[in-house]
């Protein structure tokens, strides 16, 4: 499902998602959003940080996970939140993260976008390798490589479309 306006989800449209979800046999709930970053943006000589008028929506992100995460345990569902946003002063990116409570992992995506511009990602649950993948550090902080097969055509949502990343691409 898509929400074009996060302000819009109550917990108990939540609820209602959760309950759907289960009832169709749903083990894992998958969540995820990105925030305005032009209040973060180096780009922008004028940023007003993350309390900003548009990046400040990350606290209704915040507000959501918290939300998902409960009514998930109580349904015994999995759950698995991630966001996204541009590379960002530290003290953003802090607050960031303590709201969410999630772990930070960094990506520079050349040559899976045109803006080849650093980003930042959070996750609630930390990626586990496998033995088909090798998640090696890369540098400093949560800096990985994520080097895999490309999945099978038969598995994927949309026959056709390209993988997101190349072998040995960061994530």
């Amino acid at each position: 499902m898509e929400f074009s306006d996060i302000r819009l989800l109550t917990r108990r449209l939540i609820e209602q998602v959760v309950e759907t979800g289960k009832l169709q046999g749903a083990a894992l709930c998958i969540y995820g959003g990105g925030f305005p970053c032009q209040d973060v943006s180096g780009l922008n000589f004028h940023r007003a940080g993350i309390m900003g008028s548009r990046s400040s929506l990350f606290l209704e992100l915040a507000r959501l996970a918290k939300d998902v995460e409960q009514l998930c345990e109580a349904e015994d569902m999995g759950c698995l939140g991630f966001a996204e946003c541009v590379r960002m002063d530290v003290s953003d990116e802090t607050a960031v993260t303590a709201a969410l409570g999630w772990r930070v992992l960094y990506n520079c995506p050349s040559g899976a976008a045109l803006a080849r511009r650093p980003r930042t990602f959070w996750t609630s649950v930390m990626p586990v390798a496998s033995s088909d993948v090798i998640l090696k550090r890369t540098g400093r902080g949560h800096r990985m490589s994520f080097v895999c097969q490309p999945e099978p055509e038969s598995i994927r949502c949309f026959p056709g479309w390209a993988p997101l990343a190349r072998r040995g691409d960061e994530w």
